[in-house]
């Protein structure tokens, strides 16, 4: 049995990603001190680990970067983000916007519209003013919009 052939594209794309990452996690060896200073940081055993990943001998997994990220407490998706770029999501009050995400989807009764992006803007950005969500102007302005 054959493998899969691979779209020359994809591993054009899962080269990138690898190094982003790396140079993500060299960021990270110099901001915590150093690859044995890190590892300890992260639960590793020993900074072996850290160093293949630097290298390149193993690669940086979807599952590793989402722990190292976790662990350090770091933004979501920052060790894809390329040096120098503005990270998704970077200040984001998770809470208030997994607040306004329920509300407008509790206002919208699961159904869709074309307005939702924008006014989930509009809500986060009220709540993040006011420190809460106000459930009765997320009602009204859905009501606007139907």
């Amino acid at each position: 049995m054959m493998a899969p052939k691979v779209k020359r594209g994809g591993t054009r794309v899962a080269s990138r990603i690898q190094e982003i990452r790396r140079a993500r996690l060299q960021e990270l060896v110099d901001k915590y001190g150093g690859a044995t200073s890190l590892s300890k940081r992260l639960g590793y055993a020993d900074a072996s680990y850290i160093g293949q990943m630097l290298t390149g001998r193993r690669p940086i997994s979807e599952k590793t970067a989402r722990g190292i990220e976790e662990k350090l407490s770091l933004t979501s998706r920052s060790l894809d983000t390329e040096l120098g770029a503005e990270v998704p999501f970077a200040g984001l009050d998770l809470e208030l916007f997994s607040a306004s995400l329920r509300a407008l989807d509790d206002a919208l009764g699961g159904q869709s519209s074309p307005k939702h992006a924008e006014l989930l803007k509009y809500i986060y950005e009220q709540a993040v003013k006011t420190g809460k969500v106000d459930h009765d102007q997320v009602r009204r302005l859905v009501k606007l919009i139907k």
